[in-house]
């Protein structure tokens, strides 16, 4: 996450709506735990939007992806959709995630 005077509120903002941020390569990377295969990631987005962050995660009951997200008037992200019983193994699959991401063209 990039630091700027806004920082401290946006944490504080997404923190009460989303309990999980990690430390991982000097960036702060969001979580959004899920019940079942879809749902909302309003809080999430909302942060990206603010932050300026370009990478987060979601926990849910659905497949192991990456996404590019485009958020509506804002900047798009990369999103790891990771499987529930996955959970325990996030930081290499965020090192896997970097590592598909950084051979794609125009990854960011």
């Amino acid at each position: 996450m990039r630091q700027t005077a806004n920082t401290p509120y946006i944490v504080h903002q997404f923190i009460k709506n989303t309990p999980y941020i990690i430390p991982y390569k000097g960036m702060l990377v969001p979580i959004e735990v899920k019940s079942g295969k879809s749902g909302s990631l309003k809080s999430l987005h909302q942060f990206m939007s603010q932050a300026g962050q370009y990478l987060a995660v979601r926990i849910y009951e659905g497949d192991l992806s990456i996404e590019k997200v485009n958020i509506t008037g804002g900047p798009s992200y990369r999103l790891l959709n990771l499987p529930l019983p996955l959970t325990s193994k996030i930081i290499p699959y965020l090192d896997w995630m970097m590592e598909q991401v950084s051979s794609c063209p125009n990854s960011h």
